[in-house]
């Protein structure tokens, strides 16, 4: 399931907490990944990483902003 989907079905604080545990590591292991990509000079891995992280993002304040019942957009 997608993640917009995910969380449009959560009906519940306690779905939208473990989606938002889910998000927070996979930011954290973008935001290794992107270090390390600088580190090698692998700029190319860089851009996608970097445009990954902002989609992340732009999950995590959909979480923040989830109400039930209200429909959820993620811009990509």
């Amino acid at each position: 399931m997608e993640l917009r989907e995910e969380i449009e079905a959560s009906k519940a604080d306690t779905q939208i907490a473990a989606i938002k545990e889910r998000n927070d590591l996979k930011i954290a292991n973008v935001t290794a990944e992107l270090s390390a990509a600088f580190d090698a000079e692998d700029y190319d891995s860089a851009k996608q990483l970097a445009h990954h992280l902002q989609y992340l993002h732009r999950v995590a304040q959909t979480i923040h902003n989830w109400e039930p019942g209200k429909p959820v957009i993620i811009s990509h």
